[in-house]
C-alpha cells in the first residue's frame, strides 16, 4: 500500500470499499504508516505534556480524523470485536470494557431501559462497542446498553434517542459535531474534543474555555440552557433527562469532576473547578 498523510486518507479507503474483508485488506496494509502517525501523538497520552488550550491544532486536526474513521468502524458489521481490538491496539491504544456500574466519563449509552426498582441502581448490559485509551485521553468511549429505574436521572427515549454531541456519525441517531456543514476539505480542519481522567478528576472538554462549575443562570454562554442541563449534556455528550432543546453549542463549556470512577449518579454531582482541578492532579 502507498504511504499515508493522514487519517483522512485511511478513512476514505475505507469508506470506498466494497468488499467483505475491511480489515485484511484496507486497515492491515495501513497500520505501518498510522503507526507513524501515531508517534506524532504520542503526547496526547498525558494531560501534563499537551496542557488545556495549548494543543497544536495540526494534531488536533489528526485525531479528529482518526476519530472520523473510529465512527464508521463501530457501525455494525464493518469489523469483528477481534479486529476492532486488533487495529487500535496495533495504534498503541488501550481497548476497555465497561463494568457492571456506568460511568457516563467511559461509556456511551446505545439502548436504556426504565423498568428496574429504584433499588436496582444503574447497570450496564449488551456492549456494542469497547472504549478506547490512549493513556490518559478518553479517545471513546464504549457503547452500552443501560437498566435503571427514572428516578437515577437517565430517561428512556431521551438519553439513548436525544442528539449525540462531539460525535461525527452515528448509526440511527443523530449527532452534532462542528465539522457538519462544511465542504469536503474544510470539514477536516476540525479539532478533535479531549477528554481525560487523570490524577483523582476526569477533565472533559479540556481546549474549552468556560468552566460550568462557576456558571450561573444567565451566563450568555449557556445559550439558554441550565446550568444542570449544560452540565449533563457535556458529561454524556447528550441530554440524558431534559427534553430535547435544538441550537445547543456546548463546544465552549469545560468541566472537571472529582473522583470519576464513582459510578453514576454519584459522579454526576463532584463538579469542581477546573484550574483548581487541575492544579490538585499536578498537571499545571
Amino acid at each position: 500500500m502507498e504511504e499515508m498523510d493522514s487519517f483522512r486518507t485511511l478513512y476514505e479507503r475505507a469508506l470506498e470499499y466494497e468488499g467483505d474483508a475491511l480489515y485484511t485488506d484496507v486497515l492491515e496494509p495501513g497500520i505501518p504508516a498510522a503507526k507513524t502517525l501515531m508517534r506524532q501523538l504520542d503526547h496526547f497520552r498525558e494531560l501534563r505534556r499537551s496542557p488545556p488550550g495549548q494543543a497544536a491544532m495540526e494534531d488536533l486536526w489528526s485525531l479528529f480524523a482518526l476519530s472520523v474513521l473510529n465512527d464508521y468502524l463501530v457501525v455494525p458489521l464493518r469489523l469483528s470485536s477481534r479486529e476492532y481490538r486488533q487495529f487500535f491496539s496495533a495504534l498503541g491504544f488501550d481497548c476497555f470494557d465497561c463494568s457492571d456500574d456506568f460511568n457516563p466519563v467511559l461509556c456511551e449509552i446505545v439502548a436504556l431501559g426504565n423498568w428496574p426498582k429504584p433499588e436496582d441502581g444503574v447497570t450496564t448490559g449488551r456492549q456494542s462497542w469497547p472504549g478506547l485509551r490512549l493513556g490518559e485521553l478518553v479517545f471513546s468511549r464504549c457503547a452500552v446498553d443501560v437498566s435503571c429505574h427514572s428516578s437515577h436521572g437517565l430517561i428512556e427515549g431521551i438519553a439513548d434517542r436525544s442528539v449525540l454531541y462531539f460525535t461525527y456519525d452515528r448509526m440511527r441517531r443523530e449527532t452534532n459535531h462542528p465539522s457538519h456543514g462544511w465542504g469536503h476539505n474544510s470539514r477536516w480542519r476540525s479539532d478533535f474534543y479531549r477528554n481525560y481522567v487523570t490524577g483523582g478528576f476526569a477533565f472533559l472538554n479540556v481546549d474549552g474555555n468556560f468552566d460550568l462549575a462557576t456558571a450561573a443562570a444567565g451566563d450568555k454562554e449557556l445559550d439558554d440552557t441550565t446550568v444542570e442541563e449544560a452540565k449533563d449534556l457535556l458529561l454524556h455528550k447528550s441530554f440524558v433527562r431534559f427534553s430535547e432543546r435544538p441550537g445547543r453549542w456546548p463546544y465552549k463549556w469545560r468541566m472537571a469532576i472529582e473522583n470519576p470512577d464513582l459510578p453514576w449518579p454519584q459522579s454526576s454531582g463532584k463538579v469542581v473547578p477546573f484550574q483548581e482541578a487541575l492544579s490538585l492532579a499536578n498537571v499545571l
